[in-house]
């Protein structure tokens, strides 16, 4: 089973979740960039910004919000 390969190597954690129901593995295009200007009110730091295959916006990494909610774009309009 994979979940229990996955414990093993201590990527998967049962706590997380009451049970997996489907794994897939989805091709996405991951950009890295640099955002903030590196002042105390706009820390510089790096940000991942994740893409469908056709470039389509699908939502983005930023640690400055760790612990909150991913930065999802709104249904109505789609950034590329």
């Amino acid at each position: 089973m994979i979940g229990t390969g996955l414990k093993e190597r201590g990527r998967y954690n049962t706590e997380d979740c009451r049970r997996v129901d489907h794994i897939t593995i989805e091709q996405v295009i991951v950009v890295h960039v640099l955002r903030g200007k590196g002042t105390e009110d706009d820390l510089a730091r790096p940000v991942k910004k994740y893409f469908n295959s056709e470039g389509e916006f699908l939502f983005e990494y930023d640690p400055c919000y760790e612990g909150e909610s991913i930065i999802m774009p709104s249904l109505s309009s789609h950034q590329k």
